[in-house]
C-alpha cells in the first residue's frame, strides 16, 4: 500500500514538472530563443521518466507530454502525442536494458528524440509543404539539439531528485 502511495505521489510530482517545462518553454516571457531557434527540454524530460522508472512511465509521460505540445504545434493533432508516448517506450525499454541511470544516458536519449522528431518534422512537413532546404534546417535542428543540452541536464537532475526522494520510502 504505502510503495503504491509513493508511486502515486511521485507521478503526480512528475506531472507538476512536467507542466511547470512546459509552461516555461511555451510562454511568451520566459521562452529561450537565440538566432531563431528555441530548446525543447520535453523530449528530455520524457526520456528521464523512462530512464528512471522504465517504458510505462515512459510511454504515459510521453503521451501526456505530446498532448501538452499539440496544443501549441502546428501538426496534425495527436501525432505529437504518439510519437512521444511511442519514443518513451522505447526510451524505457532500451534504458532497461543496455543503459545505466546517468546522466549521460538520458542526454542521449533525449537528444535522439529530439532528433528523430525533427527529421520527421523536416520530412513530412516543412520539406512536402514548403520546400525548405536541407542545409539550413539540419542547422536549425542540431543547433536545437545543442542548446537544449544544458537544459535537458537540469531536466535530468530534478527527476533524478524526485526518482530518489520516493525511492528511499520504497526501501524503507
Amino acid at each position: 500500500m504505502t510503495e503504491r502511495k509513493n508511486r502515486a505521489i511521485k507521478y503526480c510530482a512528475y506531472s507538476l514538472l512536467l507542466v511547470l517545462l512546459y509552461i516555461l518553454q511555451t510562454s511568451r516571457g520566459t521562452s529561450v530563443s537565440v538566432f531563431g531557434i528555441r530548446p525543447d527540454v520535453i523530449p528530455f524530460f520524457v526520456a528521464a521518466a523512462a530512464l528512471f522508472d522504465g517504458p510505462y512511465a515512459g510511454g504515459l509521460f510521453g503521451f501526456f507530454a505530446g498532448l501538452l505540445c499539440a496544443v501549441s504545434s502546428p501538426a496534425i493533432d495527436g501525432l505529437s502525442a504518439l510519437y512521444l508516448g511511442f519514443a518513451g517506450t522505447v526510451c524505457g525499454v532500451v534504458s532497461r536494458r543496455y543503459m545505466r541511470k546517468v546522466l549521460p544516458s538520458a542526454l542521449l536519449l533525449g537528444a535522439v528524440i529530439v532528433l528523430v522528431q525533427g527529421v520527421l518534422s523536416y520530412v513530412f512537413y516543412y520539406a512536402l509543404l514548403y520546400s525548405a532546404p536541407l542545409g539550413y534546417s539540419a542547422a536549425a535542428l542540431l543547433g536545437q539539439c545543442a542548446l537544449s543540452l544544458v537544459p535537458g541536464a537540469a531536466v535530468y537532475w530534478a527527476v533524478r531528485a524526485m526518482y530518489l526522494r520516493f525511492a528511499e520510502k520504497d526501501e524503507a
